[in-house]
């Protein structure tokens, strides 16, 4: 089916976001980061929530850039717009944190290749701990979304051939690290080497699959929109079947890594329990929110929502640093009251770094990016 799109057209940037497209979906966005602050703030596990937004990224690319052409003009202002979205944050983030803690993270000749390893972006590409968690640990995902985004064009290109083969090339990789990981009995983590959270939960060639299946479910989108009408009532239940299934994975989490373990070994049943578990889950979640006519879309659809959506890379990326500085100064503080005072620091500083910060440095990148492409 997918096989069957239309030839491309060139596109050099994406297409204005419609509501009836993406007005959810940046809305939702924000929901699986408070579980994310929840995790890092009381070890609440919520690991799925990265490949939450993984496959958000596949999909949401997709869409805006359904029609890419792989030329080499195209693929210089498309990687540049990638850039411009994720490393400013990243980099003003990974400042911050040398500045607000020198204690742990003073800038010094022996620690210039990790801090530059982090500044351009290639920590999750080495499998030591004291690396791909080293400085602002969260970016270990912006490294990885580096890679996914520089490699979407090809991938786009490639599902318009076959989308089934682009999936399954896009699965070797993974098998492959499986396979790796349950002959070498790696221990799920480690400080001191090799374990399966390097190779399974942070290695970009193993969340490869996650954005490739994203961008196989927008696809979907576009060729079953273009055909049929699906009313409020099927929306609405594909969006009540896509949550409670997202559910069910972040509660049997743990069942299903016992199950899948038996068949696939320990680490095969630890890519279920942190990434399978709710892999097409979120497929058909942003599936359905995109028709824009269920209950759940229309609640998302808002412009509070949709700020928070907006904003929320910028907490992703400033909440660690302030709890890192909280944890140091503030270790004796009242649990609650702490947590509140660095919840609301977190929002308004997202706010001000979004709007002041990542907002104009994005439009000075791409200008000067967009003039050194042509």
């Amino acid at each position: 089916m997918l096989s069957s799109l239309s030839e491309p057209t060139v596109i050099t940037s994406p297409k204005p976001a419609t509501r009836s497209e993406i007005g959810s979906l940046t809305a939702v966005r924000f929901f699986p980061m408070i579980a994310v602050i929840l995790d890092h703030s009381f070890r609440i596990t919520t690991h799925q929530c990265v490949s939450f937004f993984f496959i958000l990224s596949g999909f949401v690319l997709a869409l805006s850039y359904s029609n890419i052409l792989l030329t080499p003009k195209v693929f210089a202002r498309f990687s540049i717009a990638r850039i411009a979205r994720l490393w400013p944050s990243h980099a003003f983030c990974l400042v911050l944190l040398a500045a607000l803690v020198p204690e742990l993270y003073k800038f010094t000749k022996g620690t210039a290749p990790l801090f530059f390893t982090n500044l351009f972006l290639l920590q999750a590409w080495i499998p030591d701990f004291k690396v791909f968690f080293s400085y602002n640990a969260p970016a270990w995902a912006s490294s990885v979304l580096i890679f996914m985004s520089l490699s979407f064009p090809f991938l786009m290109v490639a599902m318009r051939k076959s989308w089934k083969l682009t999936l399954v090339g896009c699965a070797v990789p993974l098998v492959g690290l499986i396979i790796f990981c349950n002959q070498a009995n790696l221990p799920e983590a480690s400080t001191t080497g090799l374990s399966l959270q390097g190779l399974l939960y942070v290695n970009p060639l193993s969340r490869l699959f996650e954005f490739a299946m994203g961008i196989a479910a927008a696809l979907l989108f576009h060729e079953i929109s273009r055909k049929k009408s699906v009313d409020a009532r099927v929306s609405s239940f594909l969006e009540l079947a896509a949550i409670a299934s997202m559910v069910f994975g972040f509660v049997f989490a743990s069942k299903l890594q016992q199950i899948t373990g038996i068949w696939l070994g320990p680490a095969g049943g630890y890519w279920m329990r942190n990434v399978g578990s709710t892999l097409l889950p979120c497929c058909l979640l942003f599936f359905a929110l995109t028709f824009q006519r269920g209950v759940f879309s229309k609640a998302l659809d808002n412009p509070v929502l949709r700020f928070l959506g907006e904003i929320t890379f910028s907490i992703y990326m400033l909440h660690a640093v302030l709890l890192c500085y909280r944890t140091l100064h503030f270790p004796d503080a009242d649990p609650i009251v702490s947590f509140a005072v660095w919840l609301v620091t977190v929002l308004v500083g997202s706010v001000l770094m979004y709007e002041f910060f990542e907002k104009p440095t994005r439009k000075l990148i791409l200008n000067i990016g967009g003039k050194l492409a042509s």
